[in-house]
């Protein structure tokens, strides 16, 4: 599936790719694991990359709820190494 064609709540808006083991924020906005823990590790701020809210921390994030997780990961992607398409994700 080409990731423009992929619906805009489903891509992290830090990395701006399909959400990966999606985590939510206190004020309710989603990223992937990787993106938003590196983000609060690299920034002093510690903020929500979207709406700048503070201070927030690694223990405040909350694992995305299961219907999000399920639409996630039937999307299909083409494999980076070898172009193969269809490809389940993960």
């Amino acid at each position: 599936m080409d990731e423009q064609s992929i619906d805009p709540n489903l891509i992290c808006s830090i990395c701006h790719k399909a959400l990966k083991d999606p985590i939510c924020t206190p004020c309710d906005h989603t990223y992937g694991r990787e993106c938003i823990t590196q983000w609060l590790n690299q920034n002093d701020n510690s903020s929500c990359p979207m709406c700048l809210k503070k201070p927030m921390s690694i223990n405040e994030l909350t694992q995305a709820s299961r219907p999000l997780r399920n639409i996630l990961d039937q999307i299909r992607v083409r494999c980076t190494l070898c172009a193969q398409p269809g490809l389940q994700r993960g």
